[in-house]
């Protein structure tokens, strides 16, 4: 997660960290679909596997 720019102590999340994280997933999934527009690639699989979970 510190990839994607989140430094949070996930033992202890808020609701406001659980919006940082999505927002800071998609954006890094937004950025990653555009990069590779025609191949799926791990950053993507993991992003969406983690959007997956917040929805």
């Amino acid at each position: 997660m510190k990839s994607i720019g989140l430094n949070l102590d996930f033992s202890h999340l808020s609701e406001a960290d659980y919006v940082q994280i999505e927002d800071a997933v998609g954006d890094r999934y937004t950025a990653e679909v555009q990069e590779h527009e025609s191949k799926i690639t791990p950053v993507i699989l993991l992003c969406e596997g983690i959007l997956d979970k917040l929805g």
